[in-house]
């Protein structure tokens, strides 16, 4: 028994560890994962009638077809897969009824992703996420593009950031701390559980004798 104990925590900590690492870099995975099918002719050369192409991050290496299917893989794998595994892990939670249960492992090894957001839109971290990802791409697929590419990646930029701040006051996902204390305007004592009832906190009523 306690041999399983051991061995549950550790995988609990396992998750929290690769969840935190996957959606810290995910803003610099996603975008870099790409690279591979980033291609453009080079500057000046006239292999126009070739159709030769070369890799924007490394202009020596002509791009084969084989470098768009890794891109292709790599792509898939990060850009959706990474946003894809979160959302399932968080709406399997949520159907279970373990995402705000105060004695699951849930909110106290991944509660950060969604926590701090209204319970209806915990899948807010997922929109964050594909924020990063469509300005990350667009930013690389633009470097060395001249004044063209500077001027799409501009308007992308500025597209994808008009929608996420339409969508962020259509929504309103960020939780209220003050509107999910157990108690409001009384004395607390201030403690951290893993923010099972009040998005990473947890405010309690001081007993009577605490107080003096």
């Amino acid at each position: 028994t306690l041999f399983r104990s051991l061995e549950s925590a550790a995988v609990h900590k396992a998750v929290a560890v690769s969840t935190l690492i996957l959606t810290v870099m995910y803003g610099f995975i996603s975008p870099a994962s790409t690279e591979l099918g980033l291609c453009a002719p080079r500057a000046g050369a006239s292999n126009t009638a070739l159709n030769k192409h070369f890799m924007k991050s490394d202009p020596s290496v002509e791009c084969l077809w084989y470098h768009y299917f890794l891109a292709t893989c790599f792509g898939l794998l990060y850009s959706m897969g990474i946003p894809l595994s979160i959302a399932v892990f968080l709406y399997w939670g949520r159907n279970q009824g373990t995402l705000w249960d105060e004695e699951h492992w849930i909110p106290d090894h991944v509660g950060w992703i969604y926590l701090r957001f209204e319970h209806s839109v915990f899948w807010w971290e997922i929109i964050n996420m594909s924020t990063k990802t469509i300005i990350g791409v667009t930013e690389r697929a633009g470097a060395g593009g001249g004044e063209a590419g500077l001027m799409a990646q501009l308007i992308v930029t500025f597209i994808v950031l008009t929608l996420s701040l339409a969508l962020q006051i259509y929504f309103r996902p960020y939780a209220s701390m003050i509107s999910r204390a157990d108690v409001i305007y009384q004395d607390y004592k201030f403690t951290i559980r893993g923010g099972k009832k009040s998005h990473g906190v947890h405010f309690e009523e001081l007993d009577k004798k605490e107080l003096g």
